[in-house]
């Protein structure tokens, strides 16, 4: 008969967990609404807001509506 050998159980560490939820919805949603205007890139919440990310797409767009804003 193999000898069986219990995993250690999971530490979790209380300081590095943040509330879950988005503050102006009052923590009833667990994901971002986008409601918030983010300085630096964070939310009102202190995470990173994906509605201030800027991707490869957004910024082609833009440049390309500011050269034929130009011309």
């Amino acid at each position: 008969m193999p000898i069986v050998l219990k995993r250690p159980a999971r530490v979790r560490v209380e300081a590095f967990r943040r509330p879950w939820g988005c503050p102006l919805t009052r923590n009833r949603t667990n994901h971002c609404f986008g409601l918030c205007l983010p300085q630096d890139g964070l939310g009102t919440c202190g995470r990173v807001a994906p509605h201030a990310i800027i991707g490869r797409t957004l910024r082609a767009i833009l440049a390309y509506n500011a050269r034929r804003a130009a011309s």
